[in-house]
């Protein structure tokens, strides 16, 4: 990492070089390289070819933060890549308040996250714990360890990963639903992440019971945003049914 700035440069900024050994990137292929779901032709190691999502990934978050990403690659073999960013973001750039803002102070419930990464965990486990201070975070990376979970918790918001082994976002929802309705308990808002933008994946989501599915790479304040309206309906759902309730009673 180094920061780059000059007596007279009004705009310094910081870089961030990694350089790998891996097998680079051919000069024809840089048209390509952004591409989402391109990978590059790695017929001596088929084990290792990706999923052609994380330079499309990493060039969108570069460019909605002002800056630049450049990938060369090694003459000793592998490849360079330099994101560069500005130090200072634009003075004039304001933010709205949230909809519902008084949640991100009062809510007291709980929130889960459902991700076999670690690095998902902790970057949402982060995000979650500096906007709902008062709430609980808890997470699991795989079914078997959210149903033992939900024996002491129960998330009124849930974060799902769409695609994990074994059980993956949409079966754990069905599994999660009917375990919460075997319980008694109140269902939960089934939140999924996902990188894949297709129409029949986003279908699939909503009928395994997920009440909204956001896109990778998401922004930071829409996802807040989204669980602060989940988190008011759960409310409001609530105050209903203690009405009701109430109603109930007295007749």
């Amino acid at each position: 990492m180094c920061r780059n700035v000059t007596a007279t440069d009004d705009a310094p900024t910081w870089s961030i070089t990694i350089t790998d050994q891996g097998v680079g990137i051919k000069p024809s292929d840089k048209a390509d390289m952004y591409n989402r779901f391109w990978t590059v032709d790695n017929c001596d190691r088929p084990s290792q070819r990706g999923n052609g999502l994380g330079l499309p990934i990493t060039k969108a978050l570069v460019d909605l933060m002002g800056g630049t990403l450049t990938i060369d690659s090694v003459a000793t073999g592998g490849t360079q890549a330099t994101v560069t960013l500005p130090l200072q973001r634009d003075s004039a750039v304001g933010e709205a308040p949230y909809t519902g803002s008084n949640i991100l102070t009062s809510y007291n419930g709980v929130i889960a996250i459902v991700d076999d990464s670690d690095i998902n965990l902790l970057v949402l486990q982060h995000l979650l714990k500096r906007n709902f201070k008062a709430a609980t975070i808890v997470t699991a990376s795989t079914w078997a360890a959210l149903v033992k979970l939900l024996d002491h918790h129960h998330p009124a918001v849930v974060l799902m990963d769409v695609f994990m082994p074994k059980v993956d976002g949409r079966q754990a929802t069905r599994l999660l639903r009917q375990h919460v309705a075997a319980r008694g308990d109140g269902q939960p808002s089934v939140i999924g992440v996902t990188a894949d933008r297709r129409y029949e994946t986003r279908r699939a989501c909503l009928d395994a019971g997920m009440n909204t599915v956001v896109l990778k790479p998401f922004n930071h304040r829409d996802l807040v945003q989204i669980i602060v309206n989940e988190c008011a309906k759960q409310r409001a759902a609530l105050a209903t049914s203690r009405e009701q309730a109430s109603d109930a009673s007295l007749r």
